[in-house]
């Protein structure tokens, strides 16, 4: 009898820690001690009969290691319809940003030509920059699952199928590869244009300056082509045109200088165009070198627009050229004719 109460005391202390271990994987040990204790004798007068003996002790012993094993299948499952759930819900989600992309390839496979006009050009920025600060809101949130989707195939790879991990693997990387895509489309997109808007910015303003020359400088020609039907003196007209002439040529650099910017806007909007369709044919992008055969509207536009400016130029030169031929041409009728002049007078004074 002096020995009952040290074995009850190893019972306690390991069933005490089974307990914990239970409570651990979310059951009540009292639900499972209760059935068990209620088979051993229990007496009011002998505290020490109400212990276990040896022998339930083992029982309980069985039914506690069945029951952690069933605690650990329980656990497994539960575990796996986590996972089902995180994998589903990743899926969707990746599906759902695919959709998205492919709403952003949509409108970068509708978009036009670049325009030939400051003001349109602008316009077209902010649309592009609309659509662009959009895409980037979305990089995240798509990096994040393209993220999640690596973690789950490399960490959890055992508790998913072969089928599943095929699957997740190939959605993730065409989601990546689709927002790589769409985001250098665009981010190339808007420094072409803005590239092109800087230099048509540029071109505009110097055939404005160009133009509100040129008109004075046609109007000063005009009137020493009028001051010469009035008979007036021959010099200061002479004079004047050489100056007129002179600045006249000073200005063929400005020609030469809004040459330069028509070829960047040219090549700025070229590019633009064969970016754009590339993009809708859904292949890549040619070589720089086939812009040279290659028909662009807008381009062709521009081009026309400082053809025009330059044959305004060259026919203000010639203008001002063959005004001074004429000068000079009279001028040595006039020489001659003073000279004769002098002759007659001085010929009649001596006949007087």
């Amino acid at each position: 009898m002096n020995t009952l109460p040290n074995r009850t005391s190893v019972a306690s202390q390991k069933q005490g820690r089974e307990h914990e271990h239970i409570q651990k994987l979310g059951f009540n040990f009292e639900e499972l001690i209760l059935p068990v204790s209620s088979l051993s004798p229990s007496s009011p007068h002998e505290d020490h009969d109400a212990c276990m003996t040896e022998l339930e002790a083992e029982k309980l012993n069985e039914k506690l290691l069945k029951f952690n094993l069933k605690a650990g299948v329980w656990a497994t499952d539960r575990r796996k319809g986590r996972m089902a759930d995180s994998y589903d819900k990743l899926v969707q989600d990746i599906s759902a940003e695919l959709q998205r992309l492919q709403g952003f390839e949509q409108i970068l496979k509708e978009d036009t030509q670049m325009e030939d006009e400051v003001i349109k050009i602008q316009s077209q920025i902010e649309s592009h920059k609309i659509l662009h600060e959009d895409i980037l809101s979305h990089q995240h949130p798509i990096l994040s699952l393209v993220y999640q989707a690596e973690q789950l195939t490399e960490l959890y790879q055992e508790e998913l199928t072969p089928e599943q991990v095929t699957s997740l693997c190939g959605e993730a990387a065409f989601l990546k590869k689709a927002l790589e895509k769409v985001l250098k489309t665009s981010d190339r997109r808007l420094k072409h244009l803005k590239t092109a808007e800087d230099e048509l910015r540029k071109l505009e303003t110097e055939m404005d300056k160009f133009n509100a020359w040129k008109d004075v400088s046609r109007d000063e020609l005009t009137n020493l082509e009028q001051c010469l039907q009035r008979f007036e003196d021959l010099k200061p007209i002479q004079e004047n045109q050489k100056e007129l002439l002179a600045d006249i040529l000073s200005h063929q650099a400005d020609i030469r200088y809004m040459s330069m910017s028509v070829q960047k806007y040219v090549e700025e909007a070229k590019l633009y165009k064969l970016e754009v369709d590339s993009y809708r044919a859904d292949r890549q992008r040619p070589a720089r070198s086939s812009l040279i055969s290659m028909d662009c509207v807008a381009a062709d536009s521009v081009k026309d627009k400082l053809k025009d400016i330059s044959e305004d130029y060259v026919d203000l030169k010639h203008k001002c050229t063959a005004f001074g031929d004429l000068l000079s041409e009279l001028s040595t009728k006039q020489t001659g004719f003073n000279d004769v002049a002098l002759k007659m007078l001085s010929w009649l004074a001596d006949t007087e």
